[in-house]
């Protein structure tokens, strides 16, 4: 179940991938996905945040897109909130190049 949760969140990643959606997609409860999660010792908004955070690291490395972009391939709302997304996950501020 946790392998087909991972799976719909890599694939989804841009859209709705909050707890309640990826649990309806593998036919099972909120409730049950996140003790499934905790009990593999990960957390479900890390894990989507960690996926989130692996395509958005692969864009910039491109150089070929900016922070609005890159927000909106990954699903955020904007580069801002990402920007401040990423500075928690990796401790490193984005700066966007002119």
């Amino acid at each position: 179940i946790i392998q087909k949760a991972k799976n719909y969140v890599i694939e989804h990643y841009a859209h709705d991938v909050s707890l309640i959606t990826v649990a309806e997609a593998v036919y099972i409860s909120p409730n049950y996905l996140s003790f499934l999660f905790k009990e593999s010792g990960e957390n479900f908004k890390d894990f989507v945040i960690q996926v989130k955070m692996k395509k958005a690291e692969e864009m910039l490395e491109s150089g070929n897109y900016n922070l609005n972009q890159i927000a909106n391939v990954i699903g955020y709302k904007d580069g801002r909130y990402f920007s401040q997304v990423y500075k928690k996950y990796k401790g490193e501020k984005l700066i966007e190049c002119s």
